[in-house]
């Protein structure tokens, strides 16, 4: 994440990601760019797959490497918690949002690029 003195005062910022590991370093950074009348969305773009997890039976998942990060015999069992723990993460990036004034939104990956811009334009008042 940039540093706040590497971005215009009074500028507006748009940040893209699943946000999965990043609330910590969020609540340290967004502050300061407030601080310096940097106004803001938190986009969190996540796939269909992300947002339901309908998995059941065996499963594994692979980052982008293709190294296994986790895998399970029982997916399903997973769900009630997976789901808790979403929810709970983006109250966490939204309270993160709106103690500075930003906005947070989720996308899916599947929706039209073009509406997710209509979606950031719209949020940072640039329409």
């Amino acid at each position: 994440m940039p540093s706040a003195n590497n971005i215009s005062q009074n500028s507006k910022a748009l940040l893209l990601s699943s946000f999965f590991n990043d609330t910590e370093k969020l609540s340290e950074y967004v502050p300061k760019y407030a601080e310096r009348g940097v106004t803001g969305c938190l986009l969190q773009v996540l796939t269909k797959d992300e947002i339901t997890f309908p998995f059941s039976g065996r499963v594994k998942f692979e980052n982008a490497t293709g190294s296994t990060v986790f895998q399970s015999d029982q997916a399903r069992a997973l769900r009630a918690e997976y789901l808790e723990k979403l929810q709970q993460n983006n109250e966490r990036l939204q309270s993160i949002a709106a103690a500075c004034g930003w906005t947070f939104l989720t996308v899916s990956i599947e929706l039209d690029p073009r509406e997710v811009l209509g979606l950031c334009i719209e949020q940072l008042g640039m329409r």
